[in-house]
Formats: C-alpha cells, structure tokens, sequence
C-alpha cells in the first residue's frame, strides 16, 4: 500500500461542538408572549410555534408560486404520499431522489468512493496528525474529483420543498398530540430547515416568469389576469337567480378595475375580429369567464375560484330557500 499524496489529513474531518471557541451569552428582558424563541427566559408555546409555522408554510405556497394549486390539494397531496412513506424522514429522502435527475450516476459515485475509503488504514503521528493510506491511492483521487465534478441535476419547485417542510410539521404535530414534546421540538427544526429553504433569493424560474410578465400580454391574457384578482375576491351578493348573473355582476367589477375597461375593449375588439355578433359585451365575457372556469382551459387558475364563487352561490340559493319556506 502506498500513502495518499493528498490529502495528509483525513478529508471529511467533521467538526466538534465541543471544541468550538464561545462567548458568553445572557438571557434577553422579558418580552411580550410570542411565537418564536426570543431569548427571553418565556419560551414559546409550542401551540403557537405550530400555528406559526403552518401560517409561513400557507404563506409561502401562495406567494412564491405561479399559478399554484389550491393549498389544501398540496396538504392532500403530501399527507397521500406521506401515509405510503411511514415517516418525514422517508419522504425527504423520497422527495429528494425524485427531483435529481442524475440520482443513479451520483450514488454509483457515492457508493464506489465509499468502498474505497473502507479499504484503507489510517495511521497517526506523535503529534495527532493522522494520514490516510489507500490501497489505490489514484482511483481514489479521480473518484473523488469525478464525485465533486457531478453536481446534481434537479428542477426543484417550491411545493417540493414545502412538501417536506409539511411532512416534518405533521410528525412533529402527531408526536405533540402523544406529549412527546423532545421528539415534537426535533421534528419542528427539521421543518424550520425545510421552510427557511423557500427565503431564498428568486429561483432561475421565478425571474423569467418576471421577465416574461413585464412582455406585453394578448388581448385575453390581459383579461384573464384582471379577471383572476376580481373573482379571486368576489363576494357572492344575495338575491342573484343564477349563475349567469353572478358572472355579469363579476364582468362589471371588472370594468370598474383599475385597467378592466380598457381590457375589456381590447378582448371584445380581438372577439369581433374573429367572430362578429350582436351580442352585448357583458354577456360574452360572463361566457368566457364560465367556459374558463369550468374547464381550466384556457387558464387552469380560473377554475378553483369559479368552484369556490359557484360553490357560494348554490348556498345562498338553497338559505334563501330554506328562510322562504319558514316565513
């Protein structure tokens, strides 16, 4: 066997807490009850610490998302996958396999450096310094260079992440729920971990979605997205007699938007062009606005807040007829 030319020291010597250099650190005034550790001697509720962390997760999924889906068909979705995986741990590891492309090659790699690591023998000096001895000292080095030449391939999204992040809370919730607060606490930092992954600057993706958005949009389009932020927090008024007029109503906050009258122009003029009729304007978009949301096409965001304002309507007109009925 001949001794390894680099490096003399062993590669992956981790680092001990114990040995690391501290200063003194003192406990912070009392501050007014909150969610997260402040250094105070009031430690947060863990309640609180739970209903923190959800509200970041929920927050997270909808503001750096394009188009997300709803976030209870993501929380549907993680629990499904995490009833067949057993356990947070397993699905981080699932989640992470699933998204690197090249995973294959990376744990060939992995394993055949891990072999050659166990056939060496580690010899120390008088002075501590330990050396690594392999038994092929080249194969070893070009495994390693190759091992650091191949970087993951992976086209991650920031539901994938908050996948896990979501796995972690619910352990750590079902261990709570047992008043096993120690394994509760450790689940939460891996969730912790999960979640500050997502604060991040803006991903490849994200900025040419912004890049593309800035890009004037067609006639449609620019309706579309108007037409999303109205519905998105439309009310259902009372004493409606269908659907069609709970469009129309929808179709004049629209005009009313800050740029909705001017869209409205610009799709009916595109509309026109390619099919004339006499029909009033109203009434054209309120069909659009149905033909978008009850098949996602065009627009797959259009259809959960088409569901949700249908959904609200059917409830009013089953009240209003039950309060009928009883007068």
């Amino acid at each position: 066997m001949s001794p390894s030319k680099v490096p003399s020291r062993l590669p992956s010597s981790p680092l001990r807490s114990s040995e690391r250099p501290l200063v003194t650190t003192v406990v912070a005034p009392r501050q007014r009850p909150s969610s997260r550790y402040n250094s105070s001697q009031d430690l947060p509720d863990l309640n609180c610490m739970f209903d923190r962390l959800l509200n970041q997760i929920h927050s997270k999924h909808n503001n750096r998302q394009n188009d997300p889906r709803p976030f209870e068909v993501l929380w549907k979705k993680t629990c499904a996958e995490l009833g067949e995986r057993k356990n947070a741990t397993a699905y981080a590891q699932w989640k992470q396999q699933s998204i690197i492309k090249n995973a294959s090659d990376y744990e060939a790699l992995s394993n055949e450096l891990a072999r050659e690591w166990a056939d060496t023998t580690v010899k120390q000096d008088e002075d501590g310094q330990q050396t690594c001895i392999f038994s092929f000292p080249e194969r070893f080095e070009e495994l390693k260079r190759q091992h650091e030449a191949l970087k993951p391939r992976a086209k991650i999204k920031i539901d994938d992440i908050l996948e896990v992040a979501i796995a972690y809370w619910i352990e750590a919730r079902n261990a709570f729920n047992e008043q096993d607060s120690l394994r509760s606490l450790h689940a939460l930092l891996e969730c912790n971990f999960y979640l500050g992954m997502t604060y991040s600057p803006k991903t490849e993706s994200e900025s040419k979605r912004e890049i593309a958005s800035k890009a004037p949009l067609s006639s449609r389009d620019a309706l579309e997205e108007i037409a999303f932020e109205v519905m998105r927090d439309f009310v259902v008024p009372d004493k409606l007699e269908s659907m069609d007029f709970v469009l129309e109503e929808i179709v004049k906050q629209i005009r009313v938007h800050p740029g909705g009258s001017e869209a409205l122009q610009d799709y009916d003029k595109h509309v026109q062009k390619r099919k004339p009729t006499n029909e009033h304007i109203d009434h054209r978009v309120a069909d659009a606005l149905a033909k978008w949301g009850k098949s996602g096409k065009p627009y797959k965001r259009m259809k959960p807040v088409y569901d949700r304002i249908r959904k609200e309507f059917e409830e009013k007109q089953v009240s209003a007829k039950h309060k009928a009925r009883n007068m």
